[in-house]
Order: structure tokens, then sequence, then C-alpha cells
């Protein structure tokens, strides 16, 4: 605040001395210095403007101009660009606008509107924003805002916490009289002035935590996509456009670290926040987040329907199987899990035998498979294999059967693979080996069958694992030609994209937990490592010992962005929690399914996708133990 105000009076005691000296449209009085000129700096700190060196300063002019209506004294380097600009714009013959540039370009304004001799009024242009502040009292800070677009709100957000700036950070929140003219509903407008009687206190303690952070070198706006709330008779009175759960990444000399901005208010051309940053030591603080406006409505438990064709017998059979799903949940040992499950697969072959219509008996059968193939898998039935192996050989006598039979069959091939990857001592090539042929066999015998895709991605992934490239791009563009509507068709073409990136620009972005947008182009300029995680992934969390060491020592010319697959949000907030991450997670519903994992094809944990500073793909699949070699590299 001290810096502020000398500031202040420096470009006051200057600005009388141009005061002073007549401004004319016509060139009739000396001019002031370059010296002079560039002793005024804009009243607003952090201002990025072209200041030329003692040396430059020889070949710098300054004359008197006719600017449309106005007249003053610009400033131009040795190649014409203009550095400075003084203007009359009411014809007093005294300088109330200061103009800032930067390139050749207007970036900046300090302007006296009522022509009192002090600046009132700060507005950033072109290149530098939109911000447009007013200083009521004229002591250099800024009261309210006239113009402020969400990511401006967001940096000025983050440095006044940074900073400690209590006044910068209250010329951002909504006023009691924004609020009252939202005509919001009772309910909502009385729960926001809850939020705003709190945010002081909340602010100080948040900057008492970001106090360690050091200087703040950019920030990153992240609000996914604003939306509107319809007017209506209990409010708001127009319709309102909000963000909610804003947040916010910034990099500091601590690294990049996030800040959780809550719902942002569009008021005019401004948008208002309603509580203080939060900066995101853990997933508890975005686990606390809750959403003013787009909550979902409360819904009435839904009545089951009556299932057309249940018997009496096989409506007791139901109910039994209700309970073997309750008792597996409490089972406390495999040995109790696989007993029963066991059970469960012989009510479910009960259901089939007692089912009359064949599809009935077809759905009974695919449920039977695809719940013992999956158990098998879990470990937690390790007969089912064999219990499939029989469903199997009876299927494959009936021709009327044959979907049904490859049905099963690729259950229980799956199934047996498991088994040999949880054998003890278990040579992983072998069993590999073995897999490939079981699923070439699979593929002669039926090679239009739906799972006959899944099997070839299979044969890719293995491939992959080889490091057999070319082979897998074969296999994935089989999948894409022979059958581009099944579900496997949009990894295949996404591993086709991954197997090609090195040496490409990678253009990939995706939702954080809260819903906004986490985009690699934000990151150009430095070196960006894409890492594709799971908390169920072990290797994958050797990795991140290795990255926090990396981001600790390369932060500054280093970004990481995660994007975690795992099933449940939970899972890796729980994750999250304990690991204290500082970089930023993109996460989407479906885990190895999702939008983010489909799009590049990823079909095995630990990925990493190394980029360099112009966002071209370096390495497609960096080991942890390969980084920091190639880091160095890349950042001579």
């Amino acid at each position: 605040m001290a810096q502020r105000h000398r500031t202040l009076r420096l470009s006051t005691v200057v600005l009388t001395m141009f005061g002073m000296v007549a401004i004319p449209a016509k060139v009739e009085s000396a001019p002031p210095t370059v010296e002079q000129t560039l002793q005024i700096k804009p009243v607003q700190p952090g201002v990025e403007i072209d200041t030329p060196t003692r040396e430059e300063m020889a070949q710098c002019t300054v004359a008197a101009e006719k600017i449309g209506k106005d007249v003053g004294w610009v400033v131009k380097d040795g190649r014409g660009y203009v550095l400075r600009r003084f203007l009359d714009t009411n014809g007093d013959n005294r300088v109330d606008t200061w103009c800032y540039f930067q390139n050749g370009l207007e970036v900046y304004r300090d302007i006296d509107s009522n022509g009192d001799g002090k600046v009132d009024q700060f507005r950033w242009l072109t290149v530098a924003g939109t911000r447009w502040g007013i200083d009521s009292n004229q002591d250099g800070v800024i009261d309210r805002w006239r113009q402020l677009s969400p990511e401006e709100l967001a940096e000025e957000a983050v440095r006044s916490l940074v900073t400690n700036n209590s006044a910068r950070f209250q010329s951002l929140l909504l006023t009691s009289a924004e609020l009252a003219e939202l005509g919001l509903s009772t309910e909502t407008e009385s729960e926001i002035k809850k939020l705003l009687a709190q945010a002081g206190a909340q602010f100080a303690a948040a900057a008492a935590k970001a106090s360690s952070l050091g200087t703040v070198k950019w920030v990153q706006f992240s609000g996914h996509r604003p939306g509107v709330v319809l007017a209506s008779a209990d409010g708001p009175k127009t319709d309102l456009v909000v963000y909610e759960n804003a947040l916010a990444f910034a990099e500091t000399e601590k690294g990049t670290v996030q800040f959780l901005l809550g719902t942002l208010i569009q008021v005019g051309s401004t948008w208002k926040l309603v509580t203080a940053p939060q900066l995101v030591e853990d997933q508890a603080v975005l686990a606390s987040a809750a959403n003013l406006f787009f909550r979902p409505p409360a819904l009435a438990p839904s009545q089951p329907e009556a299932t057309a064709g249940v018997t009496e017998e096989m409506q007791k059979l139901l109910d039994e199987l209700e309970k073997l799903e309750a008792a597996a949940k409490e089972a406390q040992t495999l040995e109790q899990q696989a007993a029963l499950n066991a059970k469960r697969a012989e009510i479910l072959e009960a259901l089939e035998a007692q089912s009359e219509r064949p599809e009935d008996k077809a759905m009974w059968i695919r449920q039977l498979a695809d719940f013992v193939s999956a158990s098998v898998q879990a470990g937690t039935f390790p007969q089912g294999a064999e219990r499939l192996g029989t469903l199997y050989a009876r299927l494959s006598k009936d021709p009327a059967k044959r979907d049904l039979a490859a049905y099963v069959r690729f259950r229980e091939l799956t199934a047996e693979y498991s088994l040999a990857l949880q054998a003890p001592g278990a040579n992983y090539d072998a069993v590999q080996k073995k897999w490939a042929e079981s699923l070439q066999e699979f593929l002669q015998q039926y090679p239009d069958a739906p799972d006959a895709a899944s099997a070839l991605m299979q044969l890719a992934i293995g491939k992959e694992y080889m490091d057999d490239v070319e082979g897998a791009k074969s296999l994935y563009q089989e999948v894409v030609r022979r059958f581009p509507n099944s579900p496997e068709a949009p990894k295949a073409q996404g591993a086709l994209r991954r197997l090609g990136l090195e040496g490409q620009v990678l253009e990939f972005r995706g939702r954080d937990p809260q819903g906004g947008t986490v985009d690699l182009a934000a990151y150009r300029g430095k070196v960006v490592l894409l890492h594709y995680w799971a908390s169920w992934c072990e290797p994958c969390k050797t990795d991140m010992a290795i990255l926090k060491d990396l981001i600790t020592r390369y932060g500054g010319k280093l970004a990481i962005v995660g994007v975690n697959v795992d099933t449940r949000l939970e899972d890796m907030q729980a994750y999250l929690a304990e690991a204290r991450l500082s970089w930023p997670q993109i996460y989407e519903p479906g885990g190895l399914e999702s939008r983010p994992a489909v799009e590049l094809g990823v079909v095995t944990l630990p990925l990493m996708i190394l980029l360099d500073d112009q966002g071209r793909v370096v390495n497609r699949n960096i080991t942890g133990a390969e980084l920091e070699q190639v880091l160095k590299r890349l950042m001579k």
C-alpha cells in the first residue's frame, strides 16, 4: 500500500508539471524531456509496459500530437513505436489521461475523469485484458469494478490472497445492493448473505495459509462453462449467468497451486465472488464445495415394476439371490466369498432352467457368464472358470445357440487368463503367449461374434506390450474397419492416434473434478507431462514419488497434468487427500472407458506422455526412470 501512494504522488508531481505546460494543437511550447515522461508509472501495480534502457532513450522522441479531438504529448521509441501518450481530453490544457504501451499497443491507461487533477479510473486494454477499475476516493486503490471478466476476477482474487490485500479482495465481492438487485429467492439470498458475512474472516485465514507462496507468475481460470438461471417468479428478477465451483491454477515460487473460487455471479459487465478464494491443500477443500444454484432436485424413490414371466418359484430364487448378494458384501475371507459366489451361480443356472421363453433363457445365461467371469477376475471365485467351461460345452453342442456359445467362450478365456496371472510365480511372457493363442483360436472359430472386436483389442494390447507397434496398429485398424459401430472402435481409433503422437502437437483437454477445464495448451512454454493413473495402480503410485521430486526441482519449467481413471471419484479424492499432489487433475466418469482414456486409447497403466515446451510429443510412453535424463535434455 505504501508503494502505491508513493507512485501516486510521483504521478501527481509530474502531472502538475504537465498541467503547467500548455498542450496546444500546434507545437508552440517546449515538450517535456524523454526522461521526464518515463518517470511516470501506472498507478496500479503489475502492469507490463515497454520501458527503454538509458541507451535506448537517446533514440526516443517526445512531440505534441492531435489524436482525434484530443491533444497531448506522445513518446515514441527509435522504431517509431508509441511508448507513452499523455492526453488532454477536455480542452483545459491539463493532462487527464495517461496511456501506456507494449509492442506498439496501448495496454493500460490512468484516467482523471472529473478534471480535478487526480486519477480515479484505471483501464486495461487490448492484449492486457478488459479490466476497468474505479477509485472513488482517489487513493490509488480500486474500490469497485466497472468491467471484469471471470478470468480476470480469478487473477485478481488469487493475487489479493497471496499478497494479503483485503481491500483488493473486497472490491471483488458481491455487494449488498447488487445482491438485492438480483431479486433472488428468499432462501438463496439468505444463503448468499451468510456467505458474504463470513468472507472477511475466511479471507484472513486463507491469506495466512497462502503467505508462503511468494510471487504469482501467472493465473489460469478453470470454470468449465457458465450456466444460466432463468428468471422466474421466485427469482432471479432477470436471467442470471453464474459459474459454480470455479477454480484457478497459479504458478508461484512454490510451484503450481490450485485455488477454489466457488460461485461466480455476473453483474452487468463484471463478475463477482461470494466467498474468499481457498488454497487447495488437500481434496477436503474441493469436497466441501457446494453449488448455490445448480443442485439436482430430490427424487422420490422409484417403485419397482413387476417382472414379466416370473413364476412363484423363480421369485423365491430371486429373493434368495438378493440375500446371497448382501451376505457376499459382508464376507470376511476369500473362502467365504467363493462359497457364496458358487451358490449365486447355482441360482442363476436354476433361473435359466425355469425360464420358458428363449430370450429369457439367453438373458440368464449372459448374466451368469458375466457374473462368474468377473468373480474369477476379482479372485473371489477361482472355481468359476471350470463352471464356465461346462456351460460352454453344453451350449456349443446346439448350432442354434452359436451366439450364446461365443459369448460364454470369450468370458471363459478371460477368466482362465486372469487365473493364470494370479497363479504364484506366474511367467508373464508365457501367460501372454497362451492368451494370444487363445484369442486367435477364438477369432478363427467366431470371426463375426460381437466379442471378436474385444479379442482383436486384446491382441493389439499384447503387441504393444511386446513393443510391436506396427502389429498393434494393424490390429487396431482392423477393429475400426470391421467393427466401426462396436464399443471398442473409438478406443482403437484413440490408440492409433496415441501411437502416432511423437513429433506431433497434442491438443488435449478435460474436465477437472469440479467441472472446470484443464487444457494442455495453457502450459505452452513449459515441458508438460501427461500422467494417466488410478488409485488401484501400484506402479502409478511409485511414479508419483518421482513426479513430486521432479516438480519440486523443475517446477518453473515443468508442468504435470494428471488424468485419473478410477471408476469412482471418491477413490481418487481419497488418494489425493493423502498424497497431496500439487498439479491439476482431469477426471471424467467411466474409468478406463472414460472420454480422456478413450480419446488416446489408453489400455494399460501407468501411461506417461511427455511434451516439449511447444506442445509437441517427445515420448508417448516414457517411464519414471527415463524422465529426468530426458527433462535435462529438453531444458538445456
